[in-house]
């Protein structure tokens, strides 16, 4: 008697007559799992369906291990059966041992459901005869005859919560985030570590410009990834993105990492940069369904989302009551974007621009009309030196446009609109883009038109987006300018066009114009009715209309609402005839058919125009199963307006647990039963993979990636400025226990303060540096101090970072740490924010050790090429161990700390992380590095001489300045730094250095 009905699936209530070979071979089985696999278990293979499992060597020794021991870490390669022999062994397990509790847990539940299927599959493959019998049987868990049960879980502190397994099996474990993962291990082993028996088993795509829908606005992929640096899934808090019909809910990213290649998928409305397997839903020839960006070809039809609503709100934190700016105009307490102000933007994103002239910093608008009143109803003072420029000096104006996100050094063709703005109320994106259509935009009267053009196409791509929110969809264009006699370079320049004369009349009533001679050029013919727009249509609608007509599906008058289409040269049928017919159907009807189900009021039909090759760093959402859009929808992502569907390692815990296992052979007994046992499968423990697979590989996917996950090394980001192997000796310590910490302050103490007398008699120093973020909640405020030992002996020995609080608040605290250290010489980077702390620290608190890089008493004022030395410094002095770190904030710091241009000439943190603990800790080195460090201990070493011309502020280089460089970025170089290690004389550096250099 089959269970529920399923073929070959024995009930637990059904006795089997078991002749004696039947016997001995379950005896057999029960006793040797690999036994039973190689001779009774079936698996799904890809190419040819179920196969027998024949297990390879390294599989048998694995299980073995499982037997043996009872936790068990595996650092294996991809595609060499992991999960396989591992469903093998549960199965096994479950069906030979009574009473047990089996958990199978993934990082994502899909994927613990999907390794559950599969082991479903095995289990009814099995003779009828050897099945135990089934009591429950579904998608998250099953249960034999003997009382065992299998469940599946997502690998979260709550995933088996309140249950005790005896086995635990964790696949992908080392996609976890280190939080979640602590947090997992916490609420799950005080069950396991309970048991004597219980068992464990550890294993281990848009690009982030691209914008999407939340309810607090638009917001780019970035802003969702906190750690850009490795190629991983991970926890991040919860989220919401727009899908086909609501929000959608996650918790979850997933970094892809670096695509060998990715596709630009252009369209009349809109454009997205995705990885091959990124799935769209399409309609090709009539059939709609979803499909990877590989599969896609131009003249497909994606469906394009417009009219979103979703906004933001205009708060802010700005206060430059304390500024040294005393006599020009200040905001004092900002606490919101108003919206002459968010006027102001827009017109700055059109026509303005920030210089440096005699030491002050000037906003410039350039604009043929008379806006004099824009700055007028701010209180704002400016001059007119023609009918032109508008010049407004106000450092207070400068600093609030900085506050929200412009970056006064883009040019042109750099432009963007600030992420803060792109989250601004209705009211408040309104009035920008109204500014910016009063600067660069065009309304056509004749034409019956409107059209805005830029140098830069990302602010473009981002116009059109804000667009699409109002429910304005509009068309791009790309032009080259040829040299003329007066401008002596071509140039190229991006046009978006709002040319339905429906999405025309909406931007007038949504957002218009502030100046009067274009609001004037509102075209209005009362009475006549719109033609409908030949672009706006359901594809393959007419053919589908006219066989449902002939199965008697529509009656003739609802098919007489599309102008009697019975040509049978068309093909498609204007979406607004289409909607018609839907209302007029009954839901239980037009639900059946694609023609309406893809037909909706917000959703327009597109073909695509082009389809280009890319390459870039991929990443995706990972959605929950239980969503808004249901079932089909769950998974959907209004991807710059087009729905797609979101699919679905690093130094991290796994790593840790990894370092912290032992190895079968050399482990003591003790070790082996407590402590995790480590094995390594590489690829070419796989029958047939030669060196020439391998070489193959790599050319495909990269080196890297390769060693990654074939070579099963723990690999931080793909281009740190840290070589990853000294990334991985960098262990972070525990920090001395305080009391009375401040809540909003993070303080982490290495060492206390040595005592003067000691300090002098050495000859040692301690050294800090501050990097101040613009306290939005995003970027850090970071103290390091350093004991110098000598230029070239330096120690980490106390950090405090907090974004949550003002500049003023952490200042404060600064000096009173710094305080406690003796006063050590301060270097604060000028650049942004730093004015500000310099000029907190000199005036307010009159910090009498400030270190000040040039004559004009502002600190360090850091050039590209300045940084540019500190950056190299920081790569030499933490590779060659000259500085020790303790900090876990700065360690993860730098296993992100990557190149973010083509040239490799500028550095930072990519994605969401933050690099504000690496930039405080590279000027501490470059003060330490610098002729103006006044330990009593310097080290003569010529390679840092070479750098003394970057330390005069000026901005060129020398010839000594780029051997120096060129040496910390030379791959023999970096070699010779891994193997010398920490060097024990310094005789022996100096000739080591001189030797390279």
């Amino acid at each position: 008697m089959p269970f529920n009905g399923i073929t070959n699936l024995r009930d637990a209530k059904e006795t089997v007559k078991l002749s004696p070979k039947q016997l001995n071979e379950i005896k057999k089985c029960a006793l040797d799992p690999l036994y039973f696999m190689n001779n009774y278990m079936y698996i799904n293979t890809k190419d040819n369906g179920m196969q027998l499992f024949k297990t390879w060597p390294f599989q048998d020794e694995a299980v073995k291990r499982f037997l043996k021991y009872r936790f068990n870490i595996n650092k294996w390669s991809r595609q060499v059966g992991k999960s396989t022999i591992v469903r093998g062994f549960i199965l096994w397990y479950a069906m030979f041992h009574s009473d047990q509790l089996v958990a199978m847990l993934a990082n994502k539940l899909a994927l613990a459901k999907e390794q559950l299927q599969l082991l479903r599959d095995s289990y009814v493959a099995l003779p009828f005869w050897l099945q135990p019998g089934v009591k429950l049987w579904n998608k998250m868990s099953i249960q034999f005859s003997n009382n065992t049960r299998i469940l599946v879980a997502a690998t979260t502190p709550d995933g088996v919560r309140g249950f005790s397994p005896n086995l635990l099996y964790l696949d992908e474990f080392a996609f976890l985030r280190n939080g979640l993962a602590d947090d997992f291990m916490a609420s799950v082993f005080p069950s396991i570590s309970s048991g004597k028996k219980t068992r464990v088993i550890i294993t281990s795509c848009v690009t982030k410009d691209t914008m999407v829908f939340t309810p607090d606005g638009i917001k780019t992929v970035e802003d969702f990834i906190i750690d850009d640096g490795r190629v991983l899934g991970y926890e991040v808090p919860e989220y919401q993105v727009l899908g086909r019909y609501g929000m959608n809910r996650g918790h979850i990213m997933h970094n892809d990492g670096a695509a060998k290649e990715t596709r630009v998928i252009s369209t009349r409305y809109s454009e997205v940069e995705t990885s091959l397997m990124h799935k769209f839903w399409t309609c090709r020839d009539g059939v709609y369904q979803i499909r990877r960006a590989q599969e896609l070809k131009v003249g497909d039809y994606v469906m394009i989302k417009y009219g979103m609503n979703c906004w933001g709100d205009d708060k802010i934190d700005f206060d430059d009551s304390n500024t040294k700016h005393h006599r020009s105009f200040k905001f004092g307490h900002l606490t919101e974007i108003t919206e002459a102000i968010a006027y102001l933007f827009g017109l700055y994103i059109a026509e303005g621009n920030i210089n440096t002239h005699a030491g002050n910093q000037n906003l410039m608008i350039t604009c043929g009309d008379n806006i004099d009143s824009v700055f007028t109803n701010l209180g704002l003072t400016f001059y007119k030196r023609d009918d032109f420029h508008y010049q407004i000096s106000s450092a207070s104006l400068v600093e609030l446009f900085q506050y929200v996100g412009f970056d006064p050094h883009r040019h042109a063709n750099s432009k963007i609109i600030p992420t803060r703005l792109m989250r601004m109320s209705k009211r408040n994106v309104a009035a920008m883009i109204r500014g910016m259509f009063d600067g660069d935009g065009c309304s056509n009267k004749n034409r019956k038109r409107l059209s805005y053009t830029s140098a830069s196409k990302r602010l473009i791509d981002q116009l059109r987006v804000l667009l699409a929110n109002f429910g304005i969809l509009s068309t791009m264009t790309h032009a080259y300018i040829k040299p003329t006699a007066r401008v002596k370079v071509s140039s190229e320049t991006w046009s978006i066009e709002i040319n339905q004369q429906s999405m025309v009349d909406l931007y007038f009533d949504e957002i218009g114009f502030g100046l009067t001679r274009k609001s004037d050029t509102r075209f209005v013919q009362p009475g006549k009715k719109q033609r409908p727009s030949r672009y706006d249509y359901i594809p393959f609608a007419a053919q589908e209309i006219r066989r449902l007509k002939k199965e008697r599906v529509l009656t003739n008058k609802e098919f007489k609402l599309t102008g009697g289409i019975c040509d049978k040269h068309d093909i498609h049928l204007n979406r607004k005839l289409v909607l018609e017919i839907k209302s007029k159907l009954p839901e239980s009807v037009w639900s059946k058919y694609d023609v309406f189900k893809n037909a909706e009021p917000d959703c327009v039909w597109t073909p695509i125009t082009e389809i280009t090759k890319s390459f870039n760093k991929v990443y995706d959402f990972s959605l929950d199963d239980d969503n808004y859009d249901g079932s089909e929808w769950a998974h959907s992502v209004i991807y710059n307006g087009m729905s797609g569907f979101q699919t679905p390692q690093g130094l991290n815990h796994f790593y840790r647990m990894w370092e912290d296992a032992v190895d079968e052979n050399t482990a003591s007994y003790h070790d082996l039963t407590s402590r995790y046992v480590r094995s390594v499968v590489k690829w070419n423990e796989v029958p047939g993979r030669d060196a020439q697979w391998g070489i193959d590989e790599m050319a495909r996917i990269g080196e890297q990636k390769f060693r990654q996950e074939y070579e099963c090394e723990f690999i931080g980001s793909a281009v740190t400025l840290i070589d990853y192997k000294i990334l991985q000796k960098l262990k972070p310590d525990d920090p001395l226990k305080m009391a009375n910490t401040p809540p909003d302050f993070q303080m982490r103490m290495f060492q206390k303060p040595i005592i003067r007398q000691k300090m002098e008699l050495n000859g040692w120093t301690y050294i800090a540096s501050i990097d101040t973020g613009y306290g939005i909640r995003k970027d850090y405020h970071v103290l390091q101090i350093l004991l110098a030992k000598s230029n070239i002996d330096l120690e980490q020995v106390f950090v405090m970072s907090s974004n949550t609080v003002t500049i003023e608040d952490f200042c404060a605290y600064s000096y009173l740490v710094l305080k406690g250290y003796g006063f050590p010489p301060l270097t604060i980077e000028y650049n942004g924010p730093g004015a500000r702390t310099l000029g907190i620290m000199f005036n307010n608190l009159q910090y009498e050790n400030l270190v000040h890089y040039d004559n004009k008493l502002r600190g360090m004022w850091a050039t590209d090429t300045i940084k540019q030395a500190a950056v190299m410094l920081l790569k030499l002095y933490v590779q060659r161990f000259y500085c020790k770190l303790h900090d876990e904030a700065t360690i993860n710091e730098l296993m992100s700390f990557t190149t973010t241009t083509e040239s490799g000439r500028k550095w930072g943190a990519t994605g969401g992380n933050h690099d504000d603990h690496v930039t405080s800790l590279y000027w501490c080195i470059y003060y330490a590095a610098s002729p103006m460090f006044e330990g009593g201990n310097v080290e003569e070493v010529d390679f840092l001489k070479g750098l003394e011309l970057a330390f005069t502020a000026i901005g060129n280089t020398g010839e000594e300045t780029n051997r120096a460089l060129e040496f910390v970025q030379d791959q023999i170089a970096q070699r010779e730094q891994l193997a010398i290690g920490r060097l024990q004389q310094q005789q022996q550096d100096l000739e080591t250095t001189n030797g390279i250099n």
